[in-house]
């Protein structure tokens, strides 16, 4: 009668193992971090024409949502200054003067902010709100934040200045 071998794990088994679901966790994380990522080519502006257009990840900025600007939030007079995939925040206060820059990307009616100051506590961390803009304002409406200094200050009606 033949015993059957069975299989002994190795240390270089193991060690390829959890290489590789370092590997797989890592490819995860980076789709799951970048905000909106590639879309699905554009059909309905599509004709024989004109070529597909794509949204862009880092800013699809046009003239129905361009957010580039000086914005003014009417809760407490922040300013907000948006140009290209960037943005500055300051929070003006007479005991300390506060600003945080960082990244925006936008994606249809869906702006990621994302502050990049290292001394921010949110830093890396994105905050996604719906916007659209009316009559020289500009709204934000929270969809996911999880860094609560910022989400108070975003989900609020600016005044274009």
């Amino acid at each position: 009668m033949h015993r059957k071998r069975r299989k002994q794990i190795t240390l270089w088994n193991l060690a390829l193992f959890f290489l590789v679901l370092a590997i797989i966790s890592a490819i995860i994380a980076y789709f799951l971090v970048q905000p909106g990522g590639q879309q699905k080519e554009n059909r309905k502006s599509h004709d024989s024409t004109q070529p597909l257009q794509t949204t862009q990840t880092k800013a699809n900025f046009n003239n129905t949502f361009s957010l580039n600007g000086t914005w003014a939030s009417n809760q407490d007079g922040s300013i907000l200054d948006i140009h290209g995939t960037s943005f500055r925040l300051e929070r003006p206060s007479v005991d300390s003067h506060h600003v945080e820059n960082g990244d925006v990307f936008i994606n249809g009616n869906m702006a990621t902010f994302i502050y990049t100051d290292s001394s921010s506590l949110c830093k890396g961390k994105p905050g996604i709100y719906f916007f659209k803009k009316k009559k020289g304002r500009l709204i934000f409406k929270l969809k996911t934040d999880i860094c609560p200094g910022r989400k108070e200050k975003f989900a609020t009606v600016w005044d274009s200045i």
